[in-house]
């Protein structure tokens, strides 16, 4: 895809790649689609294995170099879901009824915000890539669960 072959820092590109699927998958869970968002989460796993097998197995990449572009990666992320959330850029493609989509911006929101922070200010540094990894699954799923469990209740 041409849009991700452009220089920018570290990272940037996989942000970009995540940011979709990860409002895809608060959509989703906001919609009561569990098995959906199971599926986006596998195909983000794989991703990141790919990905990370191919820059220190193959490109002979440190796990430094690794830890540093996957926070990169996370802060990119974040400030794309935060766009997402202010400008709803996406949002009408997105799988979500008209009357969710505040909850779903909110939700994106939160997100995003704690990503940019953990990777571009506190609370990434001295993790390693598992650590790492595991911080963004954690945040998406546990976003994605309050979002359904709010919308449910109401």
């Amino acid at each position: 895809d041409w849009e991700m072959t452009m220089k920018g820092p570290l990272g940037l590109d996989m942000g970009r790649v995540y940011s979709i699927p990860v409002a895809c998958i608060l959509a989703h869970a906001i919609s009561g689609n569990s098995d959906v968002v199971d599926g986006i989460l596998a195909w983000l796993n794989l991703y990141w294995k790919e990905y990370s097998d191919t820059m220190t197995k193959k490109s002979g990449q440190s796990t430094n170099f690794l830890c540093k572009s996957y926070r990169n990666a996370m802060a990119w992320l974040g400030w794309k879901l935060y766009a997402i959330s202010i400008f709803e850029w996406f949002v009408p493609f997105l799988p979500i009824e008209s009357g969710d989509v505040g909850s779903l911006k909110e939700s994106v929101g939160v997100v995003g915000f704690t990503l940019m922070k953990l990777g571009f200010g506190e609370g990434g540094e001295g993790l390693t890539v598992d650590e790492l990894h595991s911080r963004l699954s954690t945040n998406v799923v546990t976003e994605s669960r309050q979002a359904w469990r709010a919308l449910s209740m109401a």
